[in-house]
């Protein structure tokens, strides 16, 4: 009869996770992670056919960590939704860099661009039903605004600068309000 592996594959994800949380992606390696766990590659090995099926596991993990901490944030800013996922972006950011830049730092695979797009769709509903503009305009509005986020989000997180929460939000309200109003002024224009 076959042994049984030493480590399951969650307690590897587990261990690979914790070495990008602490050291960013880029410690990742079968060594460090065979450090991590005080064995040989072998049982990494064992439960993964390579370091980029560790690598997406890791993804997927931070994937839903970032899902859970956004969600969040929107249930305690429930009187402003969108405004809450924006700035526990920022938060994401300043809170778990190494996880920021492996999920919105570095070149996306067609999966992960795909996630994104489903992602964001409940957002853009959001942004269209409290505009009161169709899909394609709100998705539009709410790119314009995530550009200027993330630009915030990644000076955070790379501490090229270093904002307080309250500069975020207020600054982050600011182009929001400054974007509505430019649609606002499209939709009169338009007679709509």
């Amino acid at each position: 009869m076959p042994r049984a592996p030493r480590y399951s594959s969650e307690q590897i994800i587990d261990a690979a996770f914790a070495i990008v949380r602490e050291d960013g992606e880029e410690s990742l390696s079968a060594r460090s992670l065979a450090a991590r766990l005080g064995c040989s590659v072998k049982p990494i090995f064992g439960q993964f056919a390579g370091m980029e099926e560790v690598r997406h596991a890791v993804w997927r993990r931070a994937h839903e960590a970032y899902g859970d901490f956004i969600a969040d944030a929107m249930r305690r800013g429930s009187d402003k939704p969108y405004l809450s996922s924006g700035l526990a972006y920022v938060d994401f950011a300043r809170t778990e860099p190494r996880l920021f830049a492996m999920l919105f730092m570095r070149p996306r695979t067609d999966e992960e661009m795909a996630q994104a797009e489903r992602d964001a769709a409940p957002i853009v509903e959001l942004v269209a039903a409290q505009l009161g503009v169709d899909y394609e305009r709100a998705f539009g509005f709410h790119m314009q605004l995530w550009v200027y986020v993330h630009g915030l989000a990644t000076m955070i997180a790379s501490h090229y600068l270093i904002w307080d929460a309250e500069f975020v939000e207020r600054s982050t309200s600011q182009v929001y309000l400054a974007l509505k109003a430019e649609l606002d002024a499209q939709k009169t224009e338009k007679g709509e």
